[in-house]
């Protein structure tokens, strides 16, 4: 299997135990997100210095050398067509997804600033409606806003809608490029680290 380790932090105490191991699989959005997150934790807590992030994974973005010219189907991030869209939380799944996507919006704000080349864009988004859901009404554009974390919600006027739509909703988003931002990610995790060539076309980071 390919893998990565991440960062190795200062050596713990000589206790005659091989300090753990945490294991993510998958090198997507996902994985590689979750690894950066574990890495800057465990650094926190001196306690677990020397804990060390593993990601495992069968395929790799294009920045890690020797990875594959094209990706399966499988590789989801490689096609995803990636943008930031709010559903209306209308259920609790709903209501527990929109805090996630808050915390999102949040981190691509502060990436589209710090790290304008990692692929995240801001954008304007554009909804048109033909039977919108009731729920947009009952919070209206600033609650809109609140629940999601993105600003500038205004609603069309009929002016702006095309024919048969009800209703028109704009609003600041992002969008981004799954391929940029998975090597972005890629080299961010591995930062601390040196890549090194693994058995059969595999790739061993450490």
């Amino acid at each position: 299997m390919s893998q990565i380790q991440g960062q190795d932090t200062t050596a713990p105490a000589a206790t005659g135990v091989s300090p753990p191991t945490v294991i993510v699989i998958g090198a997507g959005i996902i994985g590689l997100t979750c690894a950066i997150k574990l890495q800057a934790a465990l650094a926190e807590h001196p306690d677990l210095r020397g804990t060390e992030v593993m990601v495992v994974a069968r395929e790799w973005p294009d920045s890690v050398a020797g990875a594959a010219s094209t990706h399966s189907v499988d590789y989801a991030s490689m096609w995803a067509g990636a943008h930031v869209r709010p559903i209306p939380a209308v259920s609790d799944q709903l209501r527990r997804e929109a805090g996630w996507l808050k915390q999102t919006v949040a981190e691509f704000d502060r990436q589209a600033d710090a790290e304008p080349w990692c692929g995240i864009t801001r954008t304007t988004g554009v909804e048109f409606l033909d039977e919108p859901d009731e729920y947009y009404g009952i919070r209206g554009m600033s609650g809109l806003q609140q629940e999601s974390g993105l600003r500038g919600w205004r609603t069309l006027p009929p002016s702006e809608l095309p024919s048969g739509v009800q209703m028109g909703l704009e609003y600041e988003t992002f969008c981004i490029n799954a391929p940029m931002y998975c090597e972005h990610l890629l080299r961010k995790a591995n930062s601390v680290d040196e890549l090194v060539g693994g058995q059969d076309g595999d790739q061993t980071a450490q």
